[in-house]
């Protein structure tokens, strides 16, 4: 009777061991996949992952799940990815900023400074959350308090070529072009995309 309790615990543990080291394969898998371009076939490996481990998923796979979805453009599953992980990790500033930044995109702005405020409130040095709500506040036309979220921003990350993309903006709406082209040129010394456009179109 003792060989079989035994015997039947090394087969449990056998496949909890089998169990695991699946999902990290195809945990694996999923990001050389992502890595080689393949995000759709990532996405089907990430969900294997997930299901097989069911309620203890790692919040990691689900995190990198819902990167990958927003590069497929599939907003609603990441911003659910990104609500399971918040669930799960409920202080975690930088997936408030994933999920914000996601609403961002898809025209939830109240959403969107909801999330970004959450984080304001604690870690008061995140850079990318000042420049979410500084989005948020320029859309909804407050533009002084766009402003002030842009600059500090920007002085937490002076690499942010995004944040001088909008500032620049901002600075163009509000009729400070002088302002606007420096924050152009520097966006486009930072390797933004946008900015030789609007300096073509904007600046002399």
């Amino acid at each position: 009777m003792k060989k079989l309790i035994y015997l039947a615990v090394v087969c449990i543990s056998f496949l909890i061991a089998c169990s695991s080291k699946s999902s990290k394969e195809l945990f694996d898998s999923a990001e050389a996949k992502v890595k080689a371009g393949d995000n759709k076939g990532a996405i089907a490996d990430y969900d294997a992952a997930i299901e097989l481990e069911g309620d203890t998923a790692s919040v990691i796979a689900i995190w990198h799940r819902g990167n990958t979805k927003t590069l497929v453009k599939d907003f609603e599953g990441a911003i659910e990815d990104y609500s399971l992980v918040i669930k799960r990790l409920p202080r975690n500033a930088n997936a408030y900023c994933c999920r914000a930044n996601i609403k961002k995109v898809t025209g939830d702005i109240p959403g969107a400074l909801a999330d970004a405020e959450w984080v304001i409130q604690h870690d008061s040095v995140n850079a990318l959350a000042y420049y979410l709500r500084g989005f948020c506040r320029m859309k909804s036309s407050a533009n002084a308090d766009a402003l002030g979220d842009f600059n500090k921003a920007i002085s937490l990350d002076p690499r942010m070529h995004y944040a001088y993309m909008d500032r620049g903006r901002l600075n163009l709406n509000t009729g400070k072009t002088a302002e606007a082209c420096a924050d152009f040129a520097k966006a486009q010394e930072l390797g933004s995309t946008e900015a030789a456009d609007m300096i073509r179109k904007n600046c002399k």
